[in-house]
């Protein structure tokens, strides 16, 4: 897992690895892609992604 500051324009810069368990799938092979997190009007966050078969 990777974390990052995120730029004005909204990309981000350069990402460091982050302590802790990378993150998966919790099928096998656990191939994760596509993965966002969103920010609820609430302040709860909601993560969406695509896992591999």
């Amino acid at each position: 897992m990777s974390r990052g500051a995120r730029r004005p324009d909204g990309s981000f810069g350069a990402l460091a690895a982050a302590d802790g368990e990378p993150l998966g799938s919790p099928h096998a092979p656990r191939g994760l892609r596509c993965l966002s997190l969103v920010t609820l009007p609430d302040g709860r966050r909601r993560s969406c992604y695509e896992a591999t078969p």
